[in-house]
């Protein structure tokens, strides 16, 4: 299905600078229905989930449509209306509503979270709204957390008990500020403050202020997976050669994702943007830099990341979370907004993204002739590890055999005997994980969890820390067994 849409032309304009946009060749428009068709046609079946696709250009969806099929159950397919779980792309939307609930006067980004969220720990150093919004608080990612505790992105686990888990945190990633680190417990936080500072949860407020003023009929924060939502697409995930089983979640988390909407009602909602509709400099708050204590300029705005595809300005985000993988891609100088939103764990709805930009983006550079990407130089990381290699000392395992708790996680681990002369790790995933020496007290358990020993001034191990997954020193304390 096609429809018109108000004009985008003034969105792209702004993200361009105000530069001309060339006026797009009809003839292509009419190639592109079966070029779309082409790249999805091993999702464009009656057995699979699929994708709803939209082309914006000019303020004019060029392009809408579905792939595959919504609901395997009763053989619903996948359409322009269909309504897709978006996971991280609803980042942006959330940054704009603290934007609006900051034109209200209700908060400053600068302000210190602790105002609003008072049984978070006071750490050295004050995070502010704006390092949540940028990802630069230090804050552990809950979702993190919650794989440590076995808790799947399948179980209940209630954001209360979310706000609980991130305040039982006495350490953080980072000082605030210094690093950049992906974090979706900043973004959950933002839906908390937004309730604490307006008195509206972000579902009502989001509804109150875009979704119902710009008639996105389709689009709400899903707080309540109990819900029914018309025209929902289900989740899937491939358990073999043809093959599916649902993959939905019950969490009830809003803010780091949660939006449900259509392709339909994103092609409204970046029109609004460009025209100003939700306030004249929305948009370009949304593109707004931050600068980390070395100087470093991140390419992350608010929930916006600014990068660059074969030679083209990119503003894009994606988004991934049980089921559902999404994107969202737009070429400021070319007036082009890509969205694609597929309802499988295993669809690539970025590659899908630029390959539609490769047939609607003019001024693209040749594959064969982009700069080679730079690979990781591992020489520093390979030289550190065989150094820690020759300063680990003689290994004792009885050293760190016995049980350890962190209040932190709330979980007790044990360290066993699981032979002779070697200890294994039990408590995550219930299952004994073999533990290695890679340097002086430092060590991996199962190959991929990193665990530094904490000794006291008689060298009796009294504890560990663990990085994984992005986090790190989430500390264990040995417990002291009565007698």
């Amino acid at each position: 299905m096609i429809r018109r849409a108000t004009a985008l032309s003034l969105l792209l304009m702004l993200l361009a600078g105000g530069s001309s946009i060339t006026a797009f060749d009809e003839p292509q428009i009419d190639e592109l229905a079966p070029r779309i068709a082409t790249l999805l046609k091993d999702w464009d079946n009656s057995d699979t989930p699929g994708c709803s696709i939209a082309v914006v250009k000019d303020g004019t969806i060029i392009y809408s449509g579905g792939f595959g099929m919504a609901n395997l159950d009763h053989s619903i397919p996948n359409a322009a209306d269909t309504v897709f779980r978006i996971a991280s792309v609803s980042k942006h939307i959330t940054a704009s509503c603290m934007l609006l609930l900051a034109d209200e006067g209700l908060l400053t980004l600068d302000s210190d979270i602790r105002k609003w969220l008072p049984e978070i720990s006071e750490y050295d150093e004050t995070i502010t709204i704006r390092h949540l919004l940028h990802h630069t608080s230090g804050l552990r990612d809950y979702t993190s957390l919650m794989r440590l505790l076995e808790i799947g992105d399948e179980d209940l686990f209630t954001p209360q008990q979310t706000i609980d888990l991130i305040a039982r945190q006495k350490g953080l990633n980072f000082s605030p500020g210094t690093q950049h680190s992906y974090c979706n417990s900043g973004y959950f936080l933002l839906s908390v403050i937004c309730q604490r500072a307006s008195g509206k949860t972000l579902r009502q407020y989001a509804d109150q202020k875009i979704f119902s003023p710009l008639e996105m009929t389709s689009s709400h924060y899903h707080d309540n997976h109990l819900e029914v939502t018309p025209k929902r697409a289900t989740g899937y995930a491939p358990i073999g050669e043809g093959k599916y089983r649902i993959h939905e979640t019950v969490l009830d988390h809003v803010g780091d994702g949660g939006v449900f909407t259509t392709v339909e009602d994103l092609a409204t909602w970046t029109t609004a943007l460009g025209e100003g509709r939700l306030g004249a400099d929305l948009l370009q708050r949304l593109q707004q830099k931050f600068t980390l204590q070395d100087g470093e300029e991140l390419d992350y705005g608010l929930g916006v990341i600014e990068t660059r595809f074969r030679g083209q300005r990119m503003l894009q985000h994606g988004g991934g979370w049980v089921g559902f993988r999404t994107s969202l891609a737009a070429f400021p100088e070319q007036g082009i907004v890509i969205i694609c939103l597929g309802n499988c764990s295993a669809f690539n709805p970025g590659r899908i993204s630029r390959q539609i930009a490769a047939l609607v983006v003019e001024g693209l550079v040749p594959p064969h002739l982009q700069r080679p990407a730079r690979t990781s130089d591992r020489r520093d990381r390979d030289e550190s590890s065989a150094t820690a290699q020759e300063d680990a000392k003689a290994w004792d395992h009885r050293q760190v055999l016995g049980r350890y708790h962190s209040s932190e996680l709330d979980r007790q681990w044990s360290i066993i005997h699981s032979g002779t002369t070697d200890v294994a790790l039990v408590g995550f995933e219930g299952e004994p994980l073999a533990i290695a020496v890679t340097g002086n007290d430092r060590l991996t358990v199962g190959g991929w969890l990193k665990m530094q020993l904490i000794r006291d001034g008689e060298d009796a191990v009294t504890g560990f820390t663990i990085d994984v997954a992005g986090m790190s020193g989430i500390r264990f304390e040995r417990m002291v067994e009565k007698i």
